[in-house]
Protein backbone atom coordinates (compact mmCIF):
# COMPACT_ATOMS: atom_id res chain seq x y z
CA UNK A 1 0.00 0.00 0.00
CA UNK A 2 1.42 2.88 -0.59
CA UNK A 3 -0.30 0.13 -0.09
CA UNK A 4 2.03 -1.36 1.16
CA UNK A 5 -0.06 1.89 2.00
CA UNK A 6 -2.74 0.40 -0.07
CA UNK A 7 -2.17 -3.19 1.68
CA UNK A 8 -0.62 -6.31 1.46
CA UNK A 9 -2.59 -9.40 -0.51
CA UNK A 10 -2.62 -12.97 1.02
CA UNK A 11 -2.67 -14.19 -2.28
CA UNK A 12 0.26 -15.86 -4.31
CA UNK A 13 2.19 -14.18 -7.20
CA UNK A 14 0.64 -14.55 -9.95
CA UNK A 15 0.65 -12.91 -13.12
CA UNK A 16 -2.78 -11.66 -14.17
CA UNK A 17 -3.09 -11.27 -18.37
CA UNK A 18 -6.14 -9.16 -19.19
CA UNK A 19 -6.49 -8.68 -23.11
CA UNK A 20 -8.10 -5.63 -24.51
CA UNK A 21 -9.70 -5.19 -27.91
CA UNK A 22 -9.69 -1.45 -29.38
CA UNK A 23 -13.13 -0.10 -29.54
CA UNK A 24 -14.88 3.07 -28.83
CA UNK A 25 -16.31 6.03 -30.25
CA UNK A 26 -14.91 8.12 -33.17
CA UNK A 27 -15.71 11.50 -31.09
CA UNK A 28 -13.12 10.89 -28.86
CA UNK A 29 -10.83 14.15 -27.69
CA UNK A 30 -7.98 12.02 -28.26
CA UNK A 31 -6.16 10.86 -31.57
CA UNK A 32 -5.00 8.23 -29.85
CA UNK A 33 -8.30 6.89 -28.91
CA UNK A 34 -10.99 4.32 -30.36
CA UNK A 35 -11.56 6.25 -33.54
CA UNK A 36 -7.85 6.19 -34.48
CA UNK A 37 -6.27 3.70 -37.09
CA UNK A 38 -2.84 3.65 -34.75
CA UNK A 39 -1.39 0.29 -33.81
CA UNK A 40 -2.64 -1.08 -30.12
CA UNK A 41 -0.13 -0.20 -27.43
CA UNK A 42 0.74 -2.95 -25.38
CA UNK A 43 1.30 -1.83 -21.55
CA UNK A 44 2.64 -3.68 -18.70
CA UNK A 45 0.36 -2.88 -15.35
CA UNK A 46 3.03 -3.76 -12.48
CA UNK A 47 0.65 -3.47 -9.38
CA UNK A 48 0.86 -3.70 -5.47
CA UNK A 49 -1.08 -6.68 -5.07
CA UNK A 50 -5.06 -7.92 -5.64
CA UNK A 51 -5.87 -6.10 -2.78
CA UNK A 52 -9.14 -3.68 -3.65
CA UNK A 53 -7.23 -0.66 -4.01
CA UNK A 54 -5.22 -2.04 -6.65
CA UNK A 55 -8.06 -4.24 -8.31
CA UNK A 56 -9.92 -0.95 -8.89
CA UNK A 57 -6.92 0.59 -10.41
CA UNK A 58 -7.09 -2.27 -12.86
CA UNK A 59 -10.46 -2.04 -14.01
CA UNK A 60 -10.13 1.45 -14.21
CA UNK A 61 -7.07 0.74 -16.69
CA UNK A 62 -8.72 -1.77 -18.59
CA UNK A 63 -11.49 0.58 -19.27
CA UNK A 64 -9.21 3.25 -20.79
CA UNK A 65 -7.45 1.24 -22.84
CA UNK A 66 -10.26 0.16 -24.51
CA UNK A 67 -11.34 3.69 -24.58
CA UNK A 68 -7.42 4.98 -26.16
CA UNK A 69 -6.69 1.68 -27.94
CA UNK A 70 -3.84 -0.40 -25.66
CA UNK A 71 -3.55 -3.91 -24.17
CA UNK A 72 -3.24 -4.45 -20.31
CA UNK A 73 -1.33 -7.25 -19.10
CA UNK A 74 -1.45 -6.89 -15.54
CA UNK A 75 1.42 -8.52 -13.03
CA UNK A 76 0.81 -9.00 -9.88
CA UNK A 77 3.83 -9.26 -7.33
CA UNK A 78 2.44 -9.33 -3.90
CA UNK A 79 3.58 -6.77 -2.61
CA UNK A 80 7.02 -8.35 -2.61
CA UNK A 81 9.83 -5.68 -4.18
CA UNK A 82 11.89 -8.34 -4.99
CA UNK A 83 9.44 -10.15 -7.38
CA UNK A 84 8.03 -6.69 -8.64
CA UNK A 85 11.84 -6.07 -9.78
CA UNK A 86 11.78 -9.14 -11.25
CA UNK A 87 8.40 -8.80 -13.26
CA UNK A 88 10.13 -5.49 -14.64
CA UNK A 89 13.59 -6.68 -15.73
CA UNK A 90 11.34 -9.30 -17.55
CA UNK A 91 8.96 -6.83 -19.30
CA UNK A 92 12.04 -5.24 -20.30
CA UNK A 93 13.90 -8.11 -21.52
CA UNK A 94 11.29 -9.23 -23.30
CA UNK A 95 10.23 -6.27 -25.91
CA UNK A 96 6.62 -7.10 -25.89
CA UNK A 97 5.57 -3.81 -24.51
CA UNK A 98 5.85 -0.25 -25.16
CA UNK A 99 4.89 1.18 -22.23
CA UNK A 100 4.45 0.26 -18.10
CA UNK A 101 2.33 1.76 -15.77
CA UNK A 102 4.18 1.13 -12.20
CA UNK A 103 3.07 1.14 -8.81
CA UNK A 104 5.98 0.74 -7.02
CA UNK A 105 5.98 -1.80 -3.69
CA UNK A 106 10.09 -0.15 -3.68
CA UNK A 107 10.48 3.16 -5.51
CA UNK A 108 14.19 3.55 -5.03
CA UNK A 109 14.92 -0.56 -6.03
CA UNK A 110 12.59 0.31 -9.69
CA UNK A 111 14.41 3.71 -10.44
CA UNK A 112 17.62 1.46 -12.29
CA UNK A 113 15.30 -0.06 -14.15
CA UNK A 114 12.66 2.69 -15.19
CA UNK A 115 15.84 4.05 -16.53
CA UNK A 116 16.93 0.98 -18.20
CA UNK A 117 13.38 0.28 -19.76
CA UNK A 118 13.52 4.70 -21.03
CA UNK A 119 16.42 3.49 -23.00
CA UNK A 120 14.47 0.60 -24.47
CA UNK A 121 12.29 3.18 -25.33
CA UNK A 122 9.34 2.72 -23.00
CA UNK A 123 7.01 4.66 -21.96
CA UNK A 124 7.00 4.74 -18.19
CA UNK A 125 4.47 6.31 -15.84
CA UNK A 126 4.44 6.16 -11.89
CA UNK A 127 1.65 6.24 -9.48
CA UNK A 128 0.73 7.75 -6.47
CA UNK A 129 4.14 9.61 -5.62
CA UNK A 130 7.16 10.45 -7.19
CA UNK A 131 9.66 7.39 -8.04
CA UNK A 132 12.70 7.23 -5.62
CA UNK A 133 13.31 7.24 -1.94
CA UNK A 134 10.53 8.63 0.95
CA UNK A 135 12.33 12.35 0.62
CA UNK A 136 12.17 12.03 -3.40
CA UNK A 137 8.49 11.62 -2.79
CA UNK A 138 8.31 14.23 0.17
CA UNK A 139 6.76 16.33 -3.40
CA UNK A 140 5.64 15.18 -6.50
CA UNK A 141 8.24 15.65 -9.08
CA UNK A 142 9.56 14.37 -12.57
CA UNK A 143 11.95 11.86 -12.42
CA UNK A 144 14.78 10.54 -14.87
CA UNK A 145 13.06 8.06 -16.83
CA UNK A 146 9.65 8.58 -16.15
CA UNK A 147 7.16 9.78 -18.87
CA UNK A 148 4.24 11.07 -16.12
CA UNK A 149 4.33 10.79 -12.39
CA UNK A 150 0.59 10.87 -10.96
CA UNK A 151 -0.41 10.86 -7.27
CA UNK A 152 0.70 13.61 -4.57
CA UNK A 153 3.20 14.10 -2.51
CA UNK A 154 4.10 12.32 0.81
CA UNK A 155 4.53 16.36 2.32
CA UNK A 156 1.16 17.23 0.86
CA UNK A 157 -0.68 14.63 2.06
CA UNK A 158 0.45 14.60 5.66
CA UNK A 159 -0.44 18.48 5.55
CA UNK A 160 -3.56 17.82 4.64
CA UNK A 161 -4.23 15.06 7.51
CA UNK A 162 -3.02 17.53 10.25
CA UNK A 163 -5.52 20.38 8.66
CA UNK A 164 -8.14 17.16 8.93
CA UNK A 165 -7.25 16.78 12.22
CA UNK A 166 -7.43 20.20 13.99
CA UNK A 167 -10.56 20.30 12.59
CA UNK A 168 -11.90 16.95 14.30
CA UNK A 169 -9.85 18.26 17.30
CA UNK A 170 -12.31 21.82 16.87
CA UNK A 171 -15.52 19.70 16.60
CA UNK A 172 -15.02 17.33 19.53
CA UNK A 173 -12.63 19.29 21.96
CA UNK A 174 -13.25 23.01 20.99
CA UNK A 175 -10.97 25.65 18.80
CA UNK A 176 -8.93 26.30 21.66
CA UNK A 177 -8.37 23.03 24.17
CA UNK A 178 -6.36 20.52 24.16
CA UNK A 179 -6.58 17.80 22.01
CA UNK A 180 -5.68 14.04 21.98
CA UNK A 181 -5.24 12.50 18.76
CA UNK A 182 -4.26 8.55 18.48
CA UNK A 183 -3.10 7.65 14.90
CA UNK A 184 -2.98 3.92 13.68
CA UNK A 185 -0.18 3.30 10.70
CA UNK A 186 -1.06 0.63 8.57
CA UNK A 187 2.80 -1.00 9.19
CA UNK A 188 5.16 0.68 11.98
CA UNK A 189 7.93 0.09 9.03
CA UNK A 190 6.61 0.59 6.23
CA UNK A 191 8.69 4.19 4.82
CA UNK A 192 5.81 6.05 4.02
CA UNK A 193 3.99 5.64 6.81
CA UNK A 194 7.56 6.79 9.23
CA UNK A 195 8.02 9.50 7.20
CA UNK A 196 4.42 11.18 6.65
CA UNK A 197 4.07 10.26 11.04
CA UNK A 198 7.40 12.21 10.91
CA UNK A 199 5.92 15.30 9.17
CA UNK A 200 2.58 14.92 11.27
CA UNK A 201 4.12 15.11 14.73
CA UNK A 202 5.81 18.14 13.97
CA UNK A 203 2.85 19.82 12.30
CA UNK A 204 0.47 18.65 15.35
CA UNK A 205 3.28 19.81 18.06
CA UNK A 206 3.59 23.24 16.69
CA UNK A 207 0.05 23.44 17.46
CA UNK A 208 1.01 23.65 21.00
CA UNK A 209 -2.49 22.04 21.88
CA UNK A 210 -2.87 18.93 20.25
CA UNK A 211 -1.15 15.42 21.41
CA UNK A 212 0.07 12.60 19.61
CA UNK A 213 0.05 9.38 20.33
CA UNK A 214 0.82 5.92 18.38
CA UNK A 215 -1.70 3.38 18.08
CA UNK A 216 0.08 0.00 17.29
CA UNK A 217 0.44 -1.00 13.44
CA UNK A 218 -3.69 -2.09 11.46
CA UNK A 219 -1.83 -3.92 9.01
CA UNK A 220 -4.26 -3.08 6.54
CA UNK A 221 -6.98 -4.68 7.32
CA UNK A 222 -9.78 -4.43 9.56
CA UNK A 223 -9.12 -7.86 11.79
CA UNK A 224 -5.56 -5.80 12.12
CA UNK A 225 -6.96 -2.24 13.30
CA UNK A 226 -9.19 -4.04 15.61
CA UNK A 227 -6.50 -5.78 17.68
CA UNK A 228 -4.62 -2.27 17.14
CA UNK A 229 -7.53 -0.47 18.77
CA UNK A 230 -8.27 -3.12 21.83
CA UNK A 231 -4.51 -2.93 22.91
CA UNK A 232 -4.20 0.27 22.84
CA UNK A 233 -7.23 1.34 24.79
CA UNK A 234 -6.23 -1.99 27.80
CA UNK A 235 -4.30 1.53 29.52
CA UNK A 236 -7.57 3.26 29.10
CA UNK A 237 -5.88 6.58 27.37
CA UNK A 238 -7.98 9.79 26.70
CA UNK A 239 -8.11 9.92 23.02
CA UNK A 240 -10.67 12.37 20.97
CA UNK A 241 -9.82 11.68 17.25
CA UNK A 242 -8.46 8.46 15.95
CA UNK A 243 -6.81 8.59 12.52
CA UNK A 244 -5.97 6.03 10.21
CA UNK A 245 -3.46 5.24 7.42
CA UNK A 246 -6.35 3.32 5.54
CA UNK A 247 -10.08 3.43 4.95
CA UNK A 248 -10.42 -0.55 5.28
CA UNK A 249 -9.13 -0.23 8.94
CA UNK A 250 -11.71 1.42 10.27
CA UNK A 251 -13.82 -1.54 10.09
CA UNK A 252 -12.28 -2.60 12.57
CA UNK A 253 -11.92 0.02 14.70
CA UNK A 254 -15.62 0.44 14.55
CA UNK A 255 -15.87 -2.97 15.94
CA UNK A 256 -13.24 -2.51 19.05
CA UNK A 257 -14.98 0.75 19.87
CA UNK A 258 -18.27 -0.62 20.34
CA UNK A 259 -16.91 -3.59 22.54
CA UNK A 260 -15.38 -0.68 24.67
CA UNK A 261 -18.28 0.83 24.45
CA UNK A 262 -17.43 4.02 23.00
CA UNK A 263 -19.59 5.93 20.43
CA UNK A 264 -18.11 6.94 17.18
CA UNK A 265 -18.85 10.62 16.54
CA UNK A 266 -19.91 11.13 20.13
CA UNK A 267 -17.19 10.07 22.43
CA UNK A 268 -14.45 10.22 19.59
CA UNK A 269 -14.19 11.06 16.11
CA UNK A 270 -12.69 9.23 13.10
CA UNK A 271 -10.52 9.79 9.96
CA UNK A 272 -9.69 7.37 7.37
CA UNK A 273 -8.03 7.56 4.50
CA UNK A 274 -9.30 6.73 0.94
CA UNK A 275 -12.34 8.56 0.29
CA UNK A 276 -13.49 4.90 -0.48
CA UNK A 277 -17.78 4.42 -0.63
CA UNK A 278 -17.92 3.22 2.25
CA UNK A 279 -15.95 6.55 3.88
CA UNK A 280 -18.90 8.66 1.89
CA UNK A 281 -21.86 6.60 4.05
CA UNK A 282 -19.94 6.49 7.49
CA UNK A 283 -19.52 10.56 6.84
CA UNK A 284 -23.14 10.71 6.10
CA UNK A 285 -24.08 8.30 8.98
CA UNK A 286 -22.28 9.96 11.44
CA UNK A 287 -19.97 7.44 12.65
CA UNK A 288 -17.03 8.61 10.59
CA UNK A 289 -15.68 12.37 10.90
CA UNK A 290 -13.80 12.63 7.47
CA UNK A 291 -11.36 10.66 5.08
CA UNK A 292 -8.43 11.42 3.20
CA UNK A 293 -8.58 11.11 -0.88
CA UNK A 294 -6.92 8.50 -2.54
CA UNK A 295 -7.75 8.02 -6.37
CA UNK A 296 -6.41 4.75 -7.68
CA UNK A 297 -9.09 4.92 -10.86
CA UNK A 298 -8.46 8.41 -11.76
CA UNK A 299 -4.67 7.89 -11.70
CA UNK A 300 -5.30 4.90 -13.95
CA UNK A 301 -7.35 6.29 -16.39
CA UNK A 302 -4.91 9.42 -17.29
CA UNK A 303 -1.70 7.17 -16.84
CA UNK A 304 -3.33 4.51 -20.01
CA UNK A 305 -4.01 8.25 -21.63
CA UNK A 306 -0.94 9.59 -21.54
CA UNK A 307 0.85 6.76 -21.86
CA UNK A 308 -0.82 5.77 -25.60
CA UNK A 309 -0.23 9.61 -26.26
CA UNK A 310 3.36 9.53 -25.94
CA UNK A 311 4.01 6.22 -27.28
CA UNK A 312 2.37 8.07 -30.44
CA UNK A 313 4.80 10.93 -30.12
CA UNK A 314 2.63 13.27 -28.46
CA UNK A 315 3.15 15.97 -25.71
CA UNK A 316 2.01 14.57 -22.28
CA UNK A 317 1.99 16.46 -18.60
CA UNK A 318 5.22 14.76 -16.64
CA UNK A 319 2.90 15.50 -13.33
CA UNK A 320 -0.37 14.96 -12.29
CA UNK A 321 -1.44 15.82 -8.95
CA UNK A 322 -4.20 13.75 -8.41
CA UNK A 323 -6.14 16.23 -5.74
CA UNK A 324 -6.12 18.82 -8.18
CA UNK A 325 -8.36 17.15 -10.93
CA UNK A 326 -11.65 18.08 -11.68
CA UNK A 327 -13.95 16.16 -9.27
CA UNK A 328 -10.97 15.56 -6.51
CA UNK A 329 -11.34 16.78 -3.01
CA UNK A 330 -7.94 16.05 -0.68
CA UNK A 331 -10.48 15.39 2.00
CA UNK A 332 -14.52 15.10 2.54
CA UNK A 333 -15.87 15.02 5.48
CA UNK A 334 -19.43 16.32 6.38
CA UNK A 335 -18.90 20.03 5.07
CA UNK A 336 -17.22 19.06 1.91
CA UNK A 337 -20.01 16.53 0.79
CA UNK A 338 -22.47 19.46 1.77
CA UNK A 339 -20.33 22.00 -0.54
CA UNK A 340 -19.91 19.38 -3.17
CA UNK A 341 -23.00 17.03 -3.67
CA UNK A 342 -21.80 15.32 -7.02
CA UNK A 343 -18.52 13.89 -5.19
CA UNK A 344 -18.11 10.50 -6.25
CA UNK A 345 -16.02 7.86 -4.61
CA UNK A 346 -12.99 6.66 -6.91
CA UNK A 347 -12.98 3.21 -5.39
CA UNK A 348 -14.41 0.85 -2.49
CA UNK A 349 -12.17 -1.25 0.13
CA UNK A 350 -15.04 -4.25 -0.48
CA UNK A 351 -14.27 -4.12 -3.66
Amino acid sequence: MRFVKRSASCAGVVALVVLLASCGSSSSSSSSGAGSKAKTVNIAFFGYNTTPYSLAALKAAQAAATQYGAKITFFNPNSDPQTQATQVQDAITGGKFQAFWIWANNGLALQPLVMQASRAGIKVATADATLGSTTDQATLKSEPGVTVALGTGLEEEATVAVSEIERACAAKAGASSACHVAVMPGMNNFPPDVYRLGLMRKQLAATGRITLSLMPQGDYDAPGAQRSTLDFFQSKPKVDVIYTFADQMIGGVLVALKQLGLTPGKDIEIIGFGATTEAVAGINAGTWYASQALYPSTESRLAVQYLVDAVHGKSVPSLVDVYKQSGALPVIDKLELKQHPSFQPDWSYGG
